[in-house]
């Protein structure tokens, strides 16, 4: 059994930044260890446990400045600890539930050994003295269901259940789909019209037993995409201890998840699943509303691709021809929608523009008026296939000259941004010498030619091989090769690169006449794979001081067309705190240290927004702004090849000011 003893030659000396503190606050431990003696101390472990209303800030544990991620109070391995060695050790623990007023004391303890013999000595005790800071904070709505455009009114309970009075500051971050309505503030029956929920609601004093209600309302501006508006509200309670200390508690309430229904349902479909060119697709738009009142001022949207053209004189409403609407794009006028109606538009569109393999995607949009507010609903997207042109007349029985690509020769899927060698050979194979020869490359939108890279035989051009250059003469038997780069812009069209080729040339007949004909190549198509990603970061703070509380959010879109692996990070300035179990990926609370370590998404789908949000507090003064970006990984894996495209957000800049106290 090791007693413990006193060494006075090593010292164990404990340290917190506050004698007094409330439920909610954080405490910062600080231990040092010092070797004045001339011996080595072997296998030093040093041991705090912490007292009850104590919880541990995984993570927080600092030795020698180099933060110990894995590392706990309970057990913290030292080793040898040479004569004259001093070690500084610190970590921080929150303060929970406290039932009442309190005295605490901890003592940390050190054991080693020097040579063959066990020691253990004590620290200090250090008292903190605990006080209660119930502040009970409810929050809920007058609605369970609403649409877009409705009105909501949102309530706000605080009651105050502590030992000292203090002031009360309200903040409700509402979500991005919901406006608050200017002037609807009330505080305890109170209008405010200067305040708003989301820079703060003040309530000083705050007494004991007090309770503070609070009403607002909302206007839903948008659907959220998970279908439900997710709220809450944070109050920062402030104290003054009897040592003289401000002290400040954070709680936190949401109200209950509000479903955003789709007040139509619109579903489209299409007559055929593929089609040739020139000739024509019917399609149908039902509109059906499933409220149980009218709705006002529909009109429906169809943006057609630009390879369909509206067949004029097409369109019926519920069966009657309407020959007045001649553009889908202005939108058709459907007036009022009556509660359980249904609504049925048909039309018409020809195919007049063909890409090989393309898919004619298309989407209608219902706006609709309500409440004062307009609002809109997609139908769903359908899909055709386009078939090829019809035949082309058969080439020359005697073809002169022969066109074809030698490389690319590509086995690894293609992404935008890509760059593309490509290597055409131009041959006479006949028996005249050949001049004027127009040799014109095609490509569809997707791709860009590189200026600069066009070689002809190995000398380089200024031409651009799209607009067409000309080659004097061609002589029998001759072979010239042409050399460009294509850099992949973007992934429409069916997600395809297409690159044609032509030459125009000239030849002498027998009688002297100069005969004119053409050869086209085979045109070369590759799949194409867009990994693009938008990365937005916003808060609504402008302005912050020591102490206060930002709430960020990240927004995260997959704006490409295969389904992506994202990996998000966000490094917060030295002088911001991140609030313990406030980061949430889509309204899930995830692992605070992930927000460092990388949020991982996995299968993000194309058009899928995802949000994350957290909040951090401003620990003190660095400057006079608080900047902070957000960087996104996004994995792409096609077809076993694994390639990694990075992304920044925008920098969000927020102005730090002393606090005029």
């Amino acid at each position: 059994m090791v007693v413990p003893v006193y060494d006075s030659a090593v010292s164990l000396t404990k340290i917190a930044d506050v004698i007094d503190a409330i439920a909610g606050e954080f405490v910062l431990f600080t231990i040092v260890i010092q070797n004045d003696s001339t011996r080595t101390l072997n296998q030093a472990l040093l041991s705090d446990v912490l007292a009850e209303y104590y919880q541990f800030i995984s993570g927080s544990v600092v030795v020698q400045g180099v933060r110990q991620p894995y590392t706990t109070p309970y057990a913290i391995t030292i080793g040898v600890l040479e004569p004259g060695e001093r070690i500084v050790i610190s970590y921080r623990a929150l303060i929970t539930y406290v039932p009442d007023r309190i005295m605490t004391s901890t003592q940390a303890s050190l054991s080693y050994q020097v040579s063959s013999d066990p020691s253990i000595i004590s620290s200090n005790i250090v008292h903190i003295e605990l006080f209660p800071s119930a502040v009970q904070l409810s929050k809920e709505s007058n609605v369970s269901t609403v649409i877009v455009g409705s009105r909501v009114t949102y309530y706000i309970n605080a009651v105050h259940f502590g030992v000292f009075s203090g002031q009360l500051l309200l903040i409700d971050k509402l979500p991005s789909e919901v406006e608050f309505i200017s002037g609807s503030l009330v505080v305890n029956g109170e209008l405010r019209r200067d305040e708003t929920p989301e820079t703060g609601i003040k309530w000083d004093p705050f007494m004991v037993g007090q309770l503070v209600r609070v009403s607002f309302d909302v206007t839903v501006k948008a659907r959220p995409l998970t279908g439900k508006l997710v709220n809450e509200v944070d109050a920062l309670f402030t104290v003054q201890l009897p040592s003289g200390r401000k002290a400040v508690s954070t709680y936190d309430a949401q109200a209950e998840q509000i479903v955003v229904a789709e007040p139509l349902v619109v579903r489209k479909s299409a007559s055929t699943s593929a089609i040739s060119l020139g000739e024509e697709v019917g399609y149908t738009i039902a509109i059906t509303n499933v409220m149980a009142y009218a709705l006002n001022e529909l009109f429906v949207v169809d943006l057609l691709p630009s390879s369909l053209q509206l067949v004029l004189g097409s369109v019926a409403i519920n069966g009657w021809p309407d020959p007045n609407v001649n553009d889908l794009t202005s939108g058709i006028q459907l007036g009022t929608i009556e509660a359980g109606a249904t609504i049925t538009i048909a039309f018409r569109a020809r195919l007049t523009q063909y890409e090989p393999n393309m898919l004619i995607t298309n989407q209608a949009a219902v706006h609709y008026w309500v409440e004062y507010n307009r609002g809109s609903v997609l139908s769903n997207i359908v899909t055709i296939v386009a078939n090829p042109d019809p035949p082309k007349p058969p080439p020359p029985v005697d073809p002169k000259l022969r066109l074809y690509v030698a490389s690319p020769s590509i086995t690894e899927p293609v992404f935008v941004g890509s760059v593309i060698n490509f290597q055409y050979i131009l041959e006479n194979i006949s028996e005249d010498d050949l001049f004027q020869l127009l040799l014109k490359f095609t490509m569809n939108q997707n791709g860009a030619f590189v200026i600069g890279s066009l070689y002809v035989n190995g000398i380089s051009l200024n031409d651009n091989p799209f607009d067409g250059f000309i080659i004097p003469q061609l002589k029998i038997g001759e072979r010239i090769e042409v050399r460009f780069q294509i850099r992949i812009v973007g992934a429409g069209d069916g997600s395809r690169l297409v690159v044609g080729a032509s030459a125009d040339y000239n030849y002498r007949g027998i009688n002297g006449a100069v005969i004119s004909e053409q050869v086209v190549a085979i045109p070369t198509i590759y799949r194409l794979y867009d990994a693009s990603v938008d990365v937005v970061k916003f808060t609504s703070a402008k302005v912050v001081m020591v102490g206060d509380i930002i709430q960020y959010d990240i927004s995260i879109q997959n704006t490409g067309n295969i389904p992506l692996n994202l990996t998000a990070t966000d490094k917060l300035a030295s002088n911001l705190k991140l609030i313990p179990n406030k980061l949430t990926v889509n309204g899930v609370i995830v692992n605070d240290r992930e927000l460092s370590d990388g949020i991982t998404i996995l299968d993000a789908e194309p058009g899928v927004a995802h949000r994350i949000r957290f909040t951090a507090v401003v620990t003190y003064a660095s400057g006079r702004a608080i900047s902070n970006a957000a960087f996104v990984v996004a994995t792409a894996i096609v077809d076993n090849v694994v390639r990694e495209f990075s992304y920044h957000s925008n920098t969000i800049e927020i102005k730090l000011v002393e606090d005029e106290e």
